[in-house]
Formats: C-alpha cells, sequence, structure tokens
C-alpha cells in the first residue's frame, strides 16, 4: 500500500496551489483497489465539513484541511502563514 504524502498545512492561495494540496490528501483508484479489504483501517488527511464559509475569515470550529462545496464553489481550509484562512474557486465542468 502507497501511504498518502504528508498533510499539507502551507497552502498558496492560487488556484494550483489548492489543486496540489487536493491532489496530496486524495488517493487514486489503483491505490484504493489494493486496500478495499481494509477500509475501516484507512486514513483520509483532511476532513469534509458541514459547512460553507461566509468568507474568508470564517474560521470559527475550522482547521487546516477541512474542505466542503456547492454546485458552484469548492472550498479549502488552509493554514496562510499562520493564520488560518478559507479558499474558493469555481466549480465548472470540463
Amino acid at each position: 500500500m502507497t501511504p498518502l504524502k504528508p498533510y499539507p498545512t502551507n497552502i498558496p492561495k492560487t488556484l494550483d496551489g489548492v489543486w496540489n494540496a487536493l491532489l496530496q490528501i486524495t488517493r487514486l483508484r489503483p491505490q484504493d483497489i489494493g486496500v478495499v479489504d481494509n477500509l475501516p483501517n484507512q486514513f483520509v488527511a483532511g476532513r469534509k465539513v458541514n459547512k460553507i464559509p461566509a468568507s474568508s475569515t470564517d474560521v470559527a470550529d475550522s482547521q487546516p484541511g477541512d474542505f466542503n462545496c456547492t454546485t458552484t464553489f469548492a472550498y479549502y481550509c488552509i493554514d496562510d502563514a499562520g493564520t488560518v484562512t478559507w479558499v474558493q474557486w469555481p466549480v465548472s465542468s470540463f
């Protein structure tokens, strides 16, 4: 089993920065196939939360790695040089 990369904590506030952070906390399907029988012991960095932040500073009860999305935006909570903040980017089809 290939372990997940270390949890990203200092993520640039750019689309590429957030995208790279999401790539670090996700696994590819071929990786999951090998561990499907061990699901109770699998760890996923970050957590999907039941919160859509009202602004980048809406950080009460938030921690870096939290994420959520709507039909129009995806949100990811990061540690920006010691300051917890939310970033968002538009969701579009391709």
